[in-house]
């Protein structure tokens, strides 16, 4: 981690966080902001209770995202 070309820039200093698949967690830095990413599901829909239980084996729904066309 560093500011030279090659290394990995520090962006969050995690607390917790909820890994439940491939594009799909939720974190809580240390300044206590919550960042959400859920692949195909709105990330307003979801809250970090949602993904405690998630975590513990349980259905969640969510808001799906739609796909605009022009």
């Amino acid at each position: 981690v560093g500011e030279n070309i090659g290394q990995f820039k520090l962006e969050h200093v995690v607390k917790r966080g909820y890994f439940i698949s491939s594009k799909t967690y939720c974190l809580i830095t240390d300044e206590n902001k919550v960042i959400i990413k859920a692949k195909g599901v709105d990330s307003d829909s979801l809250t970090v209770d949602s993904f405690v239980d998630l975590y513990k084996g349980s259905i969640v729904e969510g808001d799906k995202l739609s796909k605009t066309v022009d």
